[in-house]
Parts: C-alpha cells; structure tokens; sequence
C-alpha cells in the first residue's frame, strides 16, 4: 500500500471507566478510525493503451524500467522526409524519439504535427510503455497542451488529448509540470466546447481522473476548475454513452470525490440521481466505479444524501457479491455510514450487513478482512443496543480469535472492536460465555511491544475489570475474573510493563493496578515476607 491518507483521527481514547450513559451518546466519541490509502485499493491512474481490447487497463501507478520501441518501420506520412533524418538506421531509439520531439516543439504546420504528435502517441501508449521521464525533460508538454486547444485538426487534439493522458499516469513530478502548463484548463476546455469529437472529450475525461489521482493536491485543483460538473453534464446528456466510456467517466468522478475539498452539493446530487440507473447497469466495471464513488462521498459531510437515494439495501446486498473487485467498496461504503450516523448504522443493520460481514470475516484477503473489521467496530461504536446487535453475533468468536493474529493491523481492529464492546456494561454480559477466551487474548497482548495496541489491551482490561465491580454482591463473576486473570498470569504481566518506556502505558498500567489489585499486592508481599523469614 504505500502511504495512507489518514481523513480523521480517531476523536480520543477509550474512556478509562465505562460511563454507560453518555460513552455512545455520539458516533464521533465511538473511537473510529476512517483510512484512506493511495492507489493500493482504488485504481487512481490508467493508461490509455493503443489497443482496443486494453483500453480500461490496469494501473500504471508503478514506475518501471522501459526498454523504449521506436523502430524506423512506426514513421509513415510527411516524417518519412529523408532531410528530417528519422530514417537514419545509426540512431538508436532515444536519439530517434528526441529528434521527433525536437521537430514536434518547432513545428506549426497542423499536417506535421499531426504526423508527430501521432507517432508520439503511440510510443506513449505501446503496452511496454515509454521513458515518462525523458519525454518530460524535453520541455514537449507545453507543445501538447497548445495542440489541445487548436481550433481545426480535430485528430491533432484527439492525439495531444491521449498523449497528455498517459503522461498523467505518471508519477508526481510530471503532474505537478502539466498542472502548472495549464492542462486542466485545456482539459476542462474541450470538456466545455460543444459538438467537438466524442473520443477526444473521453480522453480529456481520462487525462482529468489522472491528474486529480495523483494526490489530494491535485485532486482538489481538478475539483476547483469545475471539472467535474462538466463531467456529470457529458453523463447527462450524451446519447448512447458506451460502458467502457460511461465507466471510465464514473471512475473519474470516484477520483474527484476522495480529494481534502468535500465535493459540491449540486455533483453530488447530480451523480446520486443517476447511481440507481449505474447499479443497474450491465456492466461490471459501472458497478465498481459507482461503489467506489459512494465509499469516497461517504467520507464526506454528504452522507445523508445517500441514505436519500434508497440504495443502501443495495449496497448491503454487494457485500455479499462473489467478486472482491465489487465487494471490497461495498464494504468500504458500510464502513463509512456506519463512521458517521447511528441512523445509518441502523438501516444497514436492518438490512441485515451483519451476516454479509460474517461471510466475509475469515476471508484469504487480509486487506478485505481489515476493512471488515473496521466497519464491524463502526458499528459496534454508535448506539448501546447496535453494540448489543454486534456482541450478539455469531462472529464474535471469529473476532475473539483475531486478537492476537500476526497482521498488526488486523490485531489492532479486533481490539477496537473489543474496546468499543467493552465499553457498554449489556455487551459485557453478552459477551460472559466467551470471557475466559478474552482474558487469555488479553493477556497474550499484554505481551506485545506496540504502544497502541497495549493501550487499546489496557483499555479494554480495565473496562472488564470495572464492569466486575457492577455485578450484584452474591454473583460468582465478582471475583472469577480477577482470579482467572491471576491464575493465568495476567498480574505478573502487568506489573512488567510498570518498566515500560511509554509514559502512557505506564500510567494506565499503574492506574488499573492501584484501583483493582492494590489488596492483592499488599497480601502477596506479606506472604513473601513470610516465605523469606521461614527460610531464615
């Protein structure tokens, strides 16, 4: 993955005691973390391929060392001139390449150009790809950026709009360089002209998502130059819109509305009055652009306008689908309602999204099983009885055995989850029959290095241990768990982690030992003293 975007802090830590009343009140006290990482999960870039059957193709995020294809044999028309020199057998493909965009940058003549800017075209989207880099450093970009907005040569635009899409898709210094030559002017410019070629508009569409995939910098200047209102309106308005385009377009608008910049009200509303119309559409590669612009839109303020739409029982229904490619955003999408709105959560568990997770907890893909995690302990952080409904489910145990598993991040999820159950004195109840189960992960973590994970195993320790304390006077449990936590050498754990270097582990630890185990420490010294004087 790679660098995450992290959109929010979770708001604080748990609370060192349960306060049942006021410790759900609000899902942003839930303690919920939204994560949002670069490219790894969405494919932010594509390259336009020259081949038709690649033409929605992979992710070309991905630097690699390209072995240039630039043979005599790919010059036709006016640059097969013998005083132009691109015939010469002794140059090597490089050299070839830079002496054609050495004549593209001084040339005027729109039939020379053409020529050239074609040729380019197809070197940059050959399947192996072209010297990104070397391409960049001939100062061409500026040349493609006027060809796209010449006002005849309607294929001169088309092939500048395709070349500039696939130098997007490369890496941020090449951005940055279009961006600052102006591309998304002239980008957003062919989106805006009327009766101009339908490929090249698609291209300028293309070229869009690149750039704003980039980063969140360059999405939020893609955002601000309108671009995706023009976007929505082409959706709006074009007659027999293919899936391949209809997709590519989606898949740009998923892009826009993962930027800093929540998106505007009215794209939001324009693209939500149509994503019935995109569910339902036969085409796979609609269906997973949709959900993926729903998961982005759900990270947003915008959330109620989905619930608005009427499509989250569909959304619930894809969680289950048996392609990753569409469940993974399905989820993505739960994880975010439930991150923002108990009114949601709810709805989705109406829905029935806790069995769909339940299918979905011991998958092979451990990056689908973190985010299923993620939005089980969203929902278990909103209202008490959405925790119940958590506590309840059959998936606990899953839950419970994931709370030392080897994958950091999906340990640190299981705990949240416990954390956040803990936290409510009826799921503590729930949850007694797998208690001894508990105890043994709990203290199986008290042995891990990682501050937040100690933390969050502290936290949910001492949310156990005051919970204890509410038990009537002449029920069993009031000392069975301190005593199965002794037994089990939970205490001497404990009292090691009194040396750790983390002032917060250390004061948590001092705390749970001063308000739960101070009579025992003072019995167990007095036996010791005892043992040591015998011995003398």
């Amino acid at each position: 993955m790679h660098k995450n975007l992290i959109r929010e802090e979770r708001k604080a830590e748990y609370n060192k005691a349960p306060d049942f009343e006021t410790i759900q009140k609000r899902h942003e006290e839930a303690q919920v973390e939204l994560r949002r990482k670069k490219r790894s999960d969405h494919i932010a870039k594509r390259r336009a391929w020259l081949f038709n059957n690649r033409t929605m193709a992979q992710d070309a995020s991905e630097e690699t060392d390209i072995a240039l294809e630039f043979e005599i044999s790919q010059i036709s028309g006016p640059l097969l001139s013998p005083e132009l020199g691109l015939l010469n057998p002794n140059i090597n493909p490089t050299e070839r390449l830079l002496l054609l965009i050495s004549f593209i940058r001084d040339w005027e003549n729109l039939d020379l150009l053409q020529a050239g800017v074609q040729v380019l075209r197809k070197i940059l989207s050959s399947e192996k790809g072209a010297p990104l880099e070397v391409i960049l450093e001939t100062g061409i970009t500026k040349k493609l950026i006027q060809c796209m907005m010449v006002n005849n040569g309607s294929s001169l635009k088309n092939d500048a709009a395709w070349c500039i899409t696939n130098l997007a898709s490369g890496n941020g210094k090449i951005v940055n360089q279009l961006i600052n030559e102006g591309a998304i002017e002239a980008l957003t410019c062919i989106l805006s002209t009327e009766k101009i070629n339908p490929e090249t508009v698609t291209m300028a569409v293309w070229a869009l998502g690149n750039i704003a995939g980039e980063n969140l910098e360059s999405c939020d200047k893609v955002t601000q130059s309108g671009a995706g209102l023009l976007i929505m309106n082409i959706m709006l308005n074009w007659l027999n819109i293919s899936n391949d385009d209809l997709s590519m377009m989606v898949w740009a608008l998923s892009n826009l509305f993962r930027g800093q910049s929540a998106p505007s009200i009215k794209l939001v509303q324009d693209f939500l009055l149509i994503s019935p119309q995109l569910l339902e559409k036969d085409s796979e590669k609609v269906l997973i652009a949709t959900l993926w612009c729903f998961a982005f839109i759900a990270e947003s303020q915008r959330i109620q306008m989905i619930m608005d739409t009427g499509i989250i029982q569909k959304i619930v229904n894809l969680c289950g689908s048996d392609k990753l490619e569409i469940r993974h955003p399905a989820v993505r999408t739960i994880g975010n309602l439930a991150a923002n709105s108990e009114t949601l959560t709810q709805s989705i568990i109406n829905y029935g999204v806790l069995d769909k997770l339940e299918t979905l907890i011991n998958c092979r893909e451990r990056f689908l099983k973190k985010i299923v995690l993620w939005s089980i302990c969203n929902i278990c952080g909103g209202t008490p009885l959405q925790a119940e409904a958590v506590a309840r489910h059959d998936f606990m145990k899953s839950v419970i055995s994931l709370l030392d598993d080897e994958d950091f991040e999906i340990r640190k999820e299981a705990i949240y989850i416990l954390c956040n159950l803990t936290s409510n004195a009826s799921c503590i109840l729930i949850l007694k029959n797998d208690e001894q189960s508990i105890i043994e992960k709990i203290i199986s973590s008290l042995s891990c290095k990682d501050p937040q994970i100690l933390m969050l195993t502290l936290n949910t320790l001492e949310n156990l241990l005051s919970a204890s304390k509410e038990y009537p006077a002449n029920d069993k449990a009031d000392n069975s768990l301190m005593s199965e936590f002794i037994d089990m050498e939970g205490l001497d754990k404990l009292e090691n982690l009194q040396r750790h270097l983390n002032v917060h582990v250390y004061n948590k630890v001092s705390q749970i030992l001063k308000n739960f185990f101070s009579e025992g420490e003072e019995l167990k010294e007095n036996q010791q003293q005892i043992i040591n004087y015998n011995f003398w």
